[in-house]
């Protein structure tokens, strides 16, 4: 991809959609594409082994006789200190999320992509905002895992249990989605938490359908990864694991990315800050327009 000097690449380069800037992506970015998933897999070691070895653990506490009531109390504590290591967790998780975000933004708007420098940049000018919006996020997660838990404890019946297991699939999502607009909110708009968070919703609500789509495809690794845990192959994992690093978050990244710029685009973006509407993309319309004017200033 050839760039200008200001390092923005000229305008017939750019692709003229976002499907094609995603392929385009891989096609000529995928060392940078490989530094986030790295990068972001190793602020995610705490939060990994917080997971793994609670999962360990409650494996080994399956085993035992849950008709007695210590080792049902035994069971539900794990969990409740596998929800609460997560907080901390997730707000290092956070650091690099805050300069992986900024990094895939400008390689989304076609900038001159230095990695490290980006990198940095993005967690010295966004961190703060991206540790509120996590620390929220973790604690509204923390409260429903455990919440729901408590209740699935006291209810104990089968089809409830199944209720409660599909509340906390369907908040959790929720919340993600809210979560990854307000990422990729904040690396775009100047603007308070509050602001970004009342945003988030509105976004979320009126593009729920390609919020879905989207937010499924950006977790196809982690799910990937969780389906195959269940056939404990440690070869399989540790194979998808390494995926995970080398491709899964600047995949996931990328098209989050790309999803939330497309909705900034159609609910902001074009009417309110036409400036940075459908940048990183070919505009034929505004390209006409542009070459209209100056014929006719030209005769």
């Amino acid at each position: 991809m050839r760039k200008e000097e200001n390092g923005v690449a000229e305008e017939q380069d750019l692709p003229v959609n976002r499907k094609q800037l995603f392929f385009r992506a891989f096609r000529n970015e995928y060392p940078v594409i490989l530094l986030i998933s790295v990068f972001m897999t190793l602020f995610a070691i705490p939060l990994f082994a917080v997971i793994m070895l609670s999962l360990a653990q409650l494996a080994q506490q399956s085993g035992a006789d849950l008709s007695v009531p210590e080792n049902v109390t035994a069971m539900y504590g794990t969990r409740f200190s596998m929800y609460l290591w997560c907080v901390p967790a997730l707000l290092v998780f956070a650091v690099g999320a805050s300069g992986a975000f900024f990094v895939t933004r400008n390689l989304v708007w076609n900038r001159d992509i230095k990695f490290f420098r980006d990198f940095g940049k993005g967690i010295k000018d966004n961190v703060l905002q991206f540790e509120i919006v996590t620390l929220v996020f973790a604690l509204f997660a923390f409260g429903v895992c455990y919440g729901l838990d408590v209740l699935s404890l006291r209810v104990g019946s089968g089809a409830v249990n199944t209720i409660l297991t599909v509340l906390r699939v369907f908040l959790l999502f929720l919340a993600a989605a809210f979560l990854t607009f307000q990422y990729c909110g904040i690396t775009v708009y100047k603007g308070s938490v509050l602001t970004q968070f009342k945003n988030s919703i509105v976004l979320v609500f009126g593009s729920l359908p390609l919020t879905t789509a989207a937010l499924l495809g950006a977790l196809s690794p982690l799910l990937a990864i969780m389906l195959f845990m269940f056939f404990q192959s440690v070869i399989v994992l540790i194979l998808l694991s390494t995926a995970l690093a080398v491709v899964g978050f600047g995949f996931s990244v990328l098209l989050i990315t790309l999803r939330c710029h497309t909705v900034f685009d159609k609910c902001v973006n074009k009417e309110n800050f036409p400036e940075i509407y459908r940048r990183g993309l070919f505009d034929k319309e505004a390209a006409q327009k542009k070459f209209n004017e100056e014929h006719n200033r030209q005769y």
